[in-house]
């Protein structure tokens, strides 16, 4: 870990940057069809990028407010991006909402896709920053799709906000059972923001950040944040991550456990003094920019950011292996769970069979194509008026949940698939066929 004291703020800029440095605005096509707008700052003289850089904007916020951080880091190989998130900026959607807090991770997916097709560069050429609710997307992005990027600057992440009200999210969890489209609006002031008066007077007059969260956004972040931390041991992207000392908004606790079992091979820790959590806003903002360009520099010039571990013995060695490992082992006989796996194991074989789809599970695996069946149906049904309920509670299950969504994304790559097919061949007679291989467990 390191700490650094803050540089002295430049004022003034050359203006033959400046002139060379052009923006452009577009919008970019997400997976429902939304038109996400995002801005491309680049060298006017540069003929061809080689490297990419993304960045997400805070919550609340949208992606003009780091022009002058995105400008700091172009030069001729550089061109910079940056979005407005849904439901931020210019960018369309109730304001901080999502049906999910996986949909912004979804949308950042597809945007750099977008990115790679029009400049024509592969993943690896590419660093993602994200700040606050921004580094939580791309932290979420890095875990569940595992792309193949240089690298990832998180600052000031929002693994943990800062509710300070008593029992919050407890309270807040039943009114959203109640109330699912609640939208609360954010108790950040701008003086709690950064020390810069400034920039804190920027921040409270600009008519594109809005003060409005999702609850549901924000319950959902939360069980994100919980769920990738505790298996930062599987991200393996080269990561730096920034801690603003004086942090009202955030608790820097849960940045240190997700930086203690992240497995990246590399990975470096600054703190820095004195800053408040838009540390890309702050007085001593020159220091964080520094900070993220010396990064940026070492991932591309030192050729760190390619280093990738050998997946190919990770069923017999790693860290999900020594997972299976451990739950491979039984349980010692004084264990409350190996009580508890009994009960549950005599419930199936009893009560549980006046459920159809329990019944189904013990007559022909859990896993049958029978089982499997019944899972998608979706319809309760069971022996004796209790039987029905029993079924529910089992279809309900996060697993048989799952199951269920992973169709409906089957569904979604077939229906791409076949328009791409159609749009690409040369006659109309030409046929589409689906072989579906039945391979099993392969």
């Amino acid at each position: 870990m390191t700490c650094l004291k803050p540089a002295p703020l430049k004022t003034t800029c050359e203006s033959q940057t400046e002139y060379r440095i052009a923006c452009k605005t577009s919008y970019f096509q997400t997976f429902d069809g939304s038109e996400l707008l995002y801005r491309n700052w680049k060298d006017c003289e540069a003929t061809a990028t080689e490297r990419v850089i993304i960045i997400l904007h805070r919550g609340h916020e949208h992606s003009l407010r780091y022009e002058d951080f995105a400008m700091s880091l172009v030069d001729p190989r550089t061109s910079v991006f940056a979005w407005d998130a849904r439901g931020h900026g210019l960018s369309p959607g109730k304001r901080g909402d999502a049906e999910h807090f996986g949909v912004f991770a979804k949308d950042l997916d597809w945007f750099v896709k977008h990115v790679a097709e029009i400049t024509q560069l592969d993943p690896e050429n590419i660093v993602v920053i994200g700040h606050s609710v921004g580094a939580m997307i791309a932290a979420t992005w890095v875990h569940d799709y595992a792309p193949n990027i240089r690298g990832m600057i998180l600052a000031t992440p929002a693994f943990d906000v800062r509710l300070y009200v008593p029992f919050a999210k407890p309270t807040m969890r039943a009114w959203q059972k109640a109330r699912p489209d609640t939208v609360i609006r954010s108790y950040v002031r701008p003086g709690m923001l950064t020390k810069d008066a400034g920039q804190a007077a920027d921040y409270a007059n600009d008519d594109l950040v809005s003060s409005e969260i999702s609850m549901r956004v924000l319950l959902d972040m939360t069980d994100t944040a919980t769920r990738i931390i505790a298996d930062a041991n599987t991200i393996h992207t080269p990561t730096l991550l920034l801690q603003a000392e004086s942090d009202f908004v955030v608790n820097n606790s849960a940045q240190s456990r997700f930086f203690d079992r992240l497995a990246s091979p590399v990975k470096r820790l600054v703190t820095l003094e004195k800053q408040q959590h838009a540390v890309f806003h702050e007085l001593e903002r020159n220091t964080t920019y520094q900070v993220a360009s010396d990064f940026i520099h070492e991932l591309f010039e030192r050729d760190i950011g390619t280093t990738r571990p050998d997946f190919r013995n990770a069923d017999r060695t790693g860290v999900t292996y020594d997972e299976h490992q451990r739950l491979s082992k039984p349980l010692p006989f004084y264990c409350w769970k190996r009580a508890l796996f009994a009960t549950q194991r005599l419930v199936l074989h009893t009560v549980g069979r006046l459920s159809r789809g329990v019944q189904i599970g013990l007559e022909t695996g859990f896993d049958s194509g029978v089982s499997l069946d019944h899972v998608y149906e979706n319809k309760p049904a069971g022996t004796t008026l209790f039987g029905p309920i029993l079924d529910r509670v089992y279809l309900n299950a996060i697993g048989w949940k799952g199951i269920r969504q992973r169709r409906v994304h089957l569904q979604e790559q077939l229906d791409r698939a076949i328009t791409q097919i159609e749009e690409s061949r040369t006659s109309p007679d030409e046929s589409i066929r689906i072989l579906d291989v039945a391979t099993g467990g392969g």
